[in-house]
């Protein structure tokens, strides 16, 4: 827990929000980098055009893109829009993850799983692949922390991950014998499989129902 039972209580919100666009200037790198299996920790933040090294200034969340407007300090060099947008949207779902879990020991659980779903979300959306680094190691942390307070616990979590998986590898072998094409690619099958390790067996149900619906 954070501030609880404390003045500075009244500044949570606002802190966690914070805390989500420093992890959105983060999910950036994970989405420029990833797609092209760069190395996420070196070389340091430069321009993708001109190659010159970010000063420190050039990389705080969301108030470096809008003081340079969107370009490149250095080259001039617009710089996607995507990634204001990722860090605006980390800060919002980690301030939705605080007014849903509170500062009880789900708020842990709940931020590490979107952690991994929003770069996955946004890779996804322009890439179409979702990276084998984020979906299984997201799948590893699920389990890994479903022991915790807050967690759905270790036997719901590894069945939620196993089952989730092969619920979908099912759905994706049928798919492909009976039209005989390839309708669902491996990174879906292992994505599920990260959200049964986070939510356990019960929510694939509604996430699977849910998926469907915004398929058609």
């Amino acid at each position: 827990m954070i501030f609880q039972d404390s003045p500075l209580s009244v500044f949570e919100p606002y802190l966690i929000t914070l805390i989500g666009f420093i992890f959105g200037s983060f999910f950036g790198v994970l989405y420029t980098r990833l797609p092209h299996d760069k190395n996420i920790a070196w070389p340091g933040s430069s321009c993708d055009a001109c190659a010159k090294k970010l000063s420190w200034y050039h990389n705080i969340p969301i108030l470096s893109f809008m003081f340079l407007r969107g370009k490149c300090g250095s080259c001039g060099v617009r710089i996607p829009s995507i990634l204001f947008l990722l860090e605006l949207m980390t800060g919002l779902v980690f301030w939705i993850v605080w007014c849903a879990a509170g500062t009880g020991p789900e708020l842990l659980t709940g931020l590490l799983m979107v952690s991994f779903l929003l770069p996955l979300s946004f890779i996804d959306w322009t890439h179409f692949i979702l990276p084998n680094s984020l979906t299984l190691s997201g799948a590893v942390v699920g389990i890994a922390v479903s022991w915790l307070p807050g967690g759905v616990g270790l036997g719901s979590s590894v069945m939620g991950a196993l089952l989730g998986v092969g619920i979908l590898w099912g759905i994706a072998l049928f798919y492909e014998k009976y039209r005989g094409i390839q309708g669902m690619g491996g990174g879906d099958i292992k994505l599920m499989g990260l959200l049964g390790a986070f939510l356990g067996p019960f929510a694939l149900s509604p996430i699977l129902f849910i998926s469907c619906c915004v398929a058609v």
